[in-house]
């Protein structure tokens, strides 16, 4: 409910150019986080499986 008030506001207030600059400010953090974390759980379940890393500091980077 938030988000859609949220972005009725921003859409009367800012417009349609305005809304997409938002959007976009928004989007590409979350794009590039998406991108950074490609694999990262895989290769925890693969190397605490043969004991190459442990447990600890799997948990840490997921």
């Amino acid at each position: 409910m938030l988000s859609l008030g949220t972005s009725v506001i921003i859409a009367r207030v800012l417009g349609p150019e305005g809304q997409g600059i938002v959007s976009l400010t928004l989007m590409v953090p979350f794009a590039l986080a998406v991108i950074g974390e490609l694999g990262i759980e895989s290769a925890n379940v693969f190397y605490t499986s043969r004991g190459k890393i442990d447990r600890k500091y799997a948990v840490g980077n997921s």
